[in-house]
């Protein structure tokens, strides 16, 4: 008897359900997509992008506590591309993502899960994390099914995205989330993305000098 799961909805916040349940109905479901799943191309595995900055304490949580869990339970049933916020050409990509997926939270760390679901923050991850990859293995039973595709980004239209994203950025906004940082680790890695975002758009020299 096929087992059946809630559908979920894309880019919404974090689920509730306790930490037991959330597994008892990812392993209902993985035991049914196995044997579909066994031999299966490239094509097939679960597209997870994950951007994360180096000393982000959340960055090293999602890997110490959550992506050990997701291989257990799904080793072979997916792919994980890292993109390093700290390299300019990931900027683009990460804003992109965040227009598609409506979600703006610059989270510490991110897992975007075939192209169209966004997690951001630690939280998020941990509490969703399984439960997205299950349901979107269970997509990929419906003959009809096709692989979103990620955001199409030419030169142009890359530096368009990041300019969009500059516009929204103030230097009370930066500056009010340092102080709210305090002195977290991560804190860094948040101002080095906003001062990433204004460099790819080519903002002033002084509205760059002002962020840092």
């Amino acid at each position: 008897m096929k087992t059946k799961t809630k559908t979920l909805r894309l880019c919404v916040s974090a689920s509730k359900k306790p930490r037991t349940v959330r597994l008892a109905l990812v392993l209902g479901v993985v035991l049914s997509v196995c044997a579909s799943a066994v031999g299966a191309g490239s094509a097939d595995q679960v597209r997870l992008d994950l951007f994360f900055s180096t000393g982000c304490t959340e960055c090293e949580r999602v890997e110490q506590e959550v992506l050990p869990e997701l291989e257990e339970l799904f080793d072979g049933m997916y792919e994980l591309v890292r993109h390093d916020m700290l390299q300019a050409e990931t900027i683009p990509l990460l804003v992109a993502y965040q227009e598609r997926c409506d979600n703006h939270d610059n989270g510490r760390v991110s897992i975007v899960v075939d192209h169209t679901v966004f997690l951001s923050g630690y939280e998020a991850i941990a509490a969703e994390l399984l439960e997205r990859v299950n349901a979107a293995l269970e997509a990929r039973q419906d003959p009809a099914w096709r692989m979103p595709q990620a955001p199409d980004l030419s030169e142009d239209e890359a530096d368009e995205v990041v300019r969009r994203k500059a516009s929204g950025l103030t230097f009370s906004v930066v500056a009010l989330g340092g102080l709210l940082d305090g002195f977290n680790p991560c804190a860094i890695s948040t101002l080095i993305f906003f001062m990433s975002v204004l460099a790819v758009a080519r903002a002033a020299p002084r509205t760059r000098l002002l962020v840092g």
